[in-house]
């Protein structure tokens, strides 16, 4: 049922063989190769198979469609928790911002995305929205893995002696000031987590939904960020300031932990025993997400 190989040619090195084999039926194989031959001649490759590099310039990457890449990043964003309206964050009432964490400084784009012409982290989005009038605090506080991206296979662990002591650093420099954003969560590496009485803004970045207990508890605001591409920094300070009102919805339900699955919104009417002293109630259900809107919903009116 598949049709194209990404990113190593495995299977289809074998096609010939494996029809001469009497394995594949060449009907078969037709079946699959004609949608990608038809995209390609709708698109004029056959006609003309190069692409002119001067307008291939100044398409990709223009003003335009970085402007649509931050409109899809404001889009994106889920506000899980907001206690006692802790954002949007005032600049007028902030003296220092701490911006922790493996991710606050970190491109985060997830797979197969290619490099944008340019790429904005979270610790340089908040830095260009207050940079002037608040002073910021930043430290990496600890390493999800040791460089690497999406394209590496090594996936390099740090040492966590290492981690420990700069996540002290991390602990002690934040506890100075007035506001803390943590960005955390995974890189494309990887699908782990890692680790202030100030409020805590939490930034995740994701792939798949993590287990964040402790964080949910610990944090007084909790944004889901998935991967917001290369316009992310400008997307998540215009959230966190309240340029936007972020109305992002959850596409998947995330458990209460690890052991907490199957947890799902759609499973048929019964008698669901749940797990031991454990609530059976997702952490987060499909469809959730917050806004700095409130609401009331008074007892339905009929005519």
């Amino acid at each position: 049922g598949v049709n194209i190989e990404l990113p190593e040619p495995d299977c289809y090195l074998h096609l010939v063989e494996l029809v001469r084999e009497g394995v594949l039926k060449e009907s078969e194989l037709d079946e699959l190769v004609a949608p990608m031959l038809a995209a390609k001649f709708q698109l004029g490759l056959f006609e003309d198979p190069y692409v002119d590099p001067s307008e291939a310039e100044r398409i990709v990457g223009n003003d335009d469609h970085r402007q649509l890449a931050l409109e899809a990043a404001r889009k994106t964003i889920t506000l899980l928790k907001n206690d006692n309206g802790t954002l949007p964050l005032d600049a007028s009432k902030l003296k220092t911002l701490a911006v922790i964490g493996p991710n606050a400084d970190r491109e985060m784009l997830g797979g197969y995305s290619g490099r944008p012409k340019q790429h904005v982290t979270v610790l340089e989005g908040i830095r260009q929205r207050v940079g002037g009038d608040v002073e910021i605090l930043y430290h990496e506080g600890c390493k999800i893995t040791i460089g690497g991206s999406w394209q590496q296979d090594d996936v390099t662990p740090n040492d966590p002696v290492e981690d420990r002591r700069t996540i002290a650093e991390a602990a002690k420099l934040a506890a100075g000031a007035d506001a803390i954003v943590l960005c955390i969560g995974c890189n494309e590496q990887t699908s782990r987590d890692a680790w202030m009485g100030n409020p805590i803004v939490a930034v995740l970045f994701n792939g798949r939904p993590l287990s964040i207990c402790n964080l949910s508890e610990k944090a007084a605001a909790i944004f889901e960020c998935w991967y917001l591409g290369q316009e992310s920094g400008r997307a998540v300070a215009e959230a966190i300031f309240g340029d936007f009102n972020p109305g992002g919805k959850l596409p998947i339900t995330i458990p209460r932990s690890v052991g907490h699955t199957p947890s799902y919104y759609n499973y048929k009417p019964s008698a669901r025993r749940g797990y031991l002293f454990d609530d059976v109630s997702p952490l987060f259900p499909f469809g959730f997400g917050l806004s700095y809107t409130t609401f009331e919903f008074g007892p339905p009116r009929l005519e």
